[in-house]
């Protein structure tokens, strides 16, 4: 894809996104104007995260990692995940700080300081230790987060416990990579409304992209409700 194709493909994206699609099947397809607005009730607290369907969590996350991927990683790069997203996104402007309360709706019980993730990899919680975790960071390893709340920018990075311990193992096995499992031998459905992984989790575990991941859930989610 050329220069010129790549560019026309992203600003096709970006009006999809600000006119919504035709008959949307979740809150990802519909206008930005409305994902907005639902954000904005999520970080006002006007739902609770342990009260609501977990069918509405899943749209939820799959909206704002399409927002994030779409606005905050070049149009360029091959691999655009949220590992590449800039470390400073939650605290440099409105909408990044927006983003970061909603992020927190959905994961906060799945949040770890940097302390505690060093210690969890390493042990110790000290100098060494936390450039060791800011190398994972660099390196997509690890996506850094903020507490919304903490009112001391120092200390508001966190970290998702499950992706620690997902990096922990993989080290542990002595496997750089989570090696596939066969689709048929895990209940997406389970690992991601009960274990709360995200669909990018789910889909390196299964050898399938994040959006794949996603569409099997939501499969085994509308079979399981049939029965």
């Amino acid at each position: 894809m050329t220069i010129l194709e790549t560019m026309q493909h992203y600003r096709d994206q970006l009006d999809t996104l600000l006119t919504g699609q035709p008959n949307p099947q979740g809150l990802a397809d519909r206008p930005l104007t409305d994902q907005l607005a639902l954000f904005e009730q999520l970080a006002l607290g006007k739902r609770e995260r342990d009260q609501a369907d977990p069918a509405f969590v899943a749209e939820v996350e799959e909206a704002i990692n399409r927002l994030l991927v779409l606005l905050c990683v070049p149009p360029d790069i091959e691999e655009r995940t949220r590992a590449v997203l800039p470390p400073n996104l939650w605290e440099r402007s409105a909408l990044g700080l927006l983003l970061a309360d909603v992020l927190w709706w959905l994961y906060q019980d799945d949040m770890m300081t940097m302390s505690h993730a060093a210690e969890l990899l390493y042990g110790a919680a000290g100098l060494n230790e936390f450039q060791k975790i800011r190398t994972l960071v660099n390196k997509g390893v690890l996506v850094p987060y903020i507490n919304p709340h903490e009112s001391n920018p120092q200390t508001a990075r966190r970290f998702r416990k499950s992706q620690v311990l997902t990096w922990k193992a993989q080290q542990s096995q002595g496997k750089p990579n989570v090696q596939p499992v066969p689709k048929d031998e895990l209940d997406i459905v389970a690992l991601h409304d009960h274990e709360r992984k995200s669909f990018q989790e789910i889909g390196d575990l299964i050898g399938v992209s994040r959006q794949a991941a996603h569409q099997m859930y939501q499969q085994r989610k509308s079979s399981q409700r049939k029965k």
